[in-house]
């Protein structure tokens, strides 16, 4: 199965704890405020080791999310889930290299 490849860009509105079930699997949640005129929160699911990459992340914070589409059914009912794989802040490399440069 091939995934589409998506990103999008927003602020931080809440990062949830880790979820670690019985069998192992990691999971945390990621919501990300997107849009000006008409603001959207989307909830972005981070798997396994990627529910890591959130650690230096915080609330107020402007990211780029690059992130999978995940279709599935159960009970009849069709699911969509935003699988997100990378995070970063938007302005921090540029603050990096103004400091090096100062």
């Amino acid at each position: 199965m091939q995934y589409n490849k998506f990103a999008i860009a927003g602020t931080i509105v809440d990062i949830k704890g880790i979820e670690i079930q019985p069998d192992g699997f990691v999971k945390r949640e990621l919501i990300l405020r997107t849009g000006r005129d008409f603001p959207q929160d989307l909830r972005f699911e981070f798997l396994q080791q990627n529910a890591y990459k959130l650690e230096p992340f915080g609330e107020g914070e402007e990211v780029l999310v690059q992130f999978n589409l995940k279709g599935s059914e159960f009970n009849d009912r069709l699911f969509t889930n935003l699988i997100a794989y990378q995070i970063e802040g938007l302005y921090r490399k540029h603050k990096q290299r103004n400091q090096q440069i100062v």
